[in-house]
């Protein structure tokens, strides 16, 4: 078992990220890419703060949240599997006391915005196709530092029921039934959002900077935005106590996502427990537009004295290679699709079409995941170079590609259906082909 002293260690990359695209044509699978480990102390000019005064109170605290979590792993009877072999990283000093350290924690719903595009149709806003089709997480935080991050919605590149488990010192994929996992090395969650890929993303140094103070979910925020090679990631925190050591892989997650090195400065910055309840993603091949949003739609605490979860379920298997799910899906049904747009482009309405020819093939010929928008509604992701038939459009329809993230995002396209779109190029759009 480890010791309470290890579980104490802080979840923080610190290696100086030379990347120069968020994931490009040379990356591998994880099964045949190096294992990363956490670094054995923080970047140079991020070295923990001095323990305060009343650390001797702080430590007690922590220890008895962190024994307790490991007395829950250990009840489990799941050998985890081995880790890179690197050393904890040490902490950040955290001020607390054992009566404001609770043992629970709290639970978090959350979802991802996608901005529409410029030049996209703003009356398409209200379809319920699209109102429904939400991306949604469902996060909790235990006090004693684990992170449980479940995908609750079928809109997601993962299928509905996925988790990531995360503690002070590793983090895993697990299946939705439960019976399979997978462990992940540092830097691979934005692979693994972007592009079903456990790929390992080099981490890059993020230049902090204060941005004000605001109000989310009656709750006052510190605002600081976090700038790396990559892009730039804005952030409003909130002071939440009940979260306790929770909050820590919480920053680092958000911070693999935007490929940032979750330095002690990012996610230890203040003496008590920060929630990000919003991160905008920013990135520099597109720097005036917002690629995608992180919202925190509601917070509860944990219902009544609730068991530490073990990071690995018990019985489950360990998978090699792959992610869940399949590698393409659609997300609205036949019906569904024949409800959008209810009135044709110029606003008379929609012409009749056959049923059996109302049908677009969807091609993504690029080597990236995508997804494909119709009239402001998320219809399917596709992987590179996969095809889905999307029977029941008829009429013409606002066409829209982009990555999960938002470093692309391809122009509006109008298309009347039946009719075959494929990306990057669209073909034989009004007689003749046009690039998106």
């Amino acid at each position: 078992m480890r010791t309470a002293g290890a579980l104490l260690a802080l979840l923080i990359a610190a290696c100086d990220g030379n990347g120069t695209h968020l994931r490009g044509p040379e990356t591998k699978d994880a099964s045949s890419a190096a294992v990363v480990p956490w670094p054995e102390a923080p970047l140079a000019d991020d070295a923990p703060t001095a323990q305060s005064a009343s650390s001797a109170a702080s430590a007690a605290a922590i220890a008895i949240a962190t024994s307790r979590a490991a007395a829950a792993r250990a009840a489990s009877a799941v050998p985890l599997p081995n880790s890179s072999g690197a050393a904890p990283i040490a902490r950040g000093a955290l001020t607390a006391t054992t009566e404001d350290l609770p043992l629970s924690g709290v639970v978090l719903d959350a979802r991802w915005e996608w901005p529409s595009p410029p030049g996209a149709r703003s009356e398409d806003a209200a379809d319920a196709s699209r109102a429904r089709r939400v991306i949604d997480h469902k996060i909790e935080l235990w006090a004693p530092g684990q992170l449980r991050w479940t995908f609750a919605s079928a809109s997601l590149p993962l299928p509905l029921g996925t988790e990531v488990r995360v503690d002070l010192e590793r983090q895993f994929l697990v299946w939705p039934d439960k019976k399979r996992y997978r462990e992940l090395s540092p830097g691979t969650l934005h692979a693994l959002f972007a592009e079903r890929r456990v790929d390992v993303l080099p981490l890059a140094r993020g230049t902090v900077r204060d941005a004000g103070r605001g109000v989310l979910l009656r709750r006052e925020t510190r605002k600081y935005e976090v700038e790396s090679s990559f892009g730039v990631v804005s952030l409003e925190v909130a002071v939440m106590k009940e979260a306790g050591l929770g909050a820590q892989p919480f920053c680092t997650t958000l911070m693999q996502l935007a490929g940032v090195s979750p330095t002690a400065r990012v996610c230890a910055a203040g003496p008590e427990p920060e929630v990000a309840l919003s991160a905008t993603f920013r990135w520099h091949d597109r720097p005036h537009e917002v690629g995608a949003r992180f919202v925190v739609t509601a917070v509860a605490p944990h219902a009544g004295d609730e068991p530490v979860f073990a990071l690995v379920p018990p019985d489950a298997t360990v998978a090699q290679r792959g992610v869940p799910g399949p590698s393409h899906a659609t997300f609205l049904s036949r019906d569904e699709l024949a409800a959008l747009r209810t009135r044709g482009a110029n606003g008379s309405p929609r012409p009749g079409a056959d049923e059996s020819a109302a049908t677009v093939a969807a091609t993504n010929a690029s080597d990236r995941v995508l997804y494909l928008i119709i009239d402001g509604a998320k219809a399917a992701y596709l992987g590179p170079h996969e095809k889905v038939l999307l029977a029941g459009l008829r009429g013409r329809h606002e066409v829209v590609w982009r990555s999960f993230f938002g470093d692309m995002v391809s122009t509006p396209l109008e298309v009347e259906s039946p009719q075959s779109i494929t990306f990057p190029v669209v073909a034989k759009l009004g007689g003749s082909a046009a690039k998106p």
